[in-house]
């Protein structure tokens, strides 16, 4: 059955919306400890605390039945554009992962040369 009203709309995205903002948070936490991933760890940190903290004014207006169906067009708007905002977030997650993993490749290539590796196993 389809959510009708804008109130069941915002109601049924709210578990998504709960789970986008824990992936945010998860990213963040994942980052912080890799060595070239700090300025994004802290974006995205700020985006899992801004998205929960959205998330609970959502669903306090959700259960207020005094909430208007208009306030709930923004509330939807707004919700729909911090997970998009997410979702470049991490999208740029990756980004970076596949920055540092050149660049731990690259060290690797270095440090590893086929003239180094075999002056090592020469007598």
């Amino acid at each position: 059955m389809q959510p009708k009203t804008l109130r069941e709309q915002v109601s049924s995205k709210l578990q998504d919306w709960l789970k986008s903002a824990a992936t945010c948070r998860t990213s963040s936490i994942t980052l912080a400890s890799l060595e070239f991933a700090d300025e994004l760890a802290k974006k995205m940190k700020v985006q899992a605390i801004d998205m929960e903290k959205t998330y609970t004014s959502i669903a306090a207006s959700v259960k207020d039945k005094k909430t208007k169906d208009r306030e709930f067009q923004d509330l939807l708007e707004t919700m729909n554009e911090k997970m998009k905002s997410c979702e470049k977030l991490q999208a740029s997650e990756l980004l970076q992962l596949v920055d540092l993993l050149a660049h731990m490749l690259k060290q690797i290539e270095v440090s590893y040369r086929p003239s180094t590796i075999i002056s090592l196993y020469r007598p």
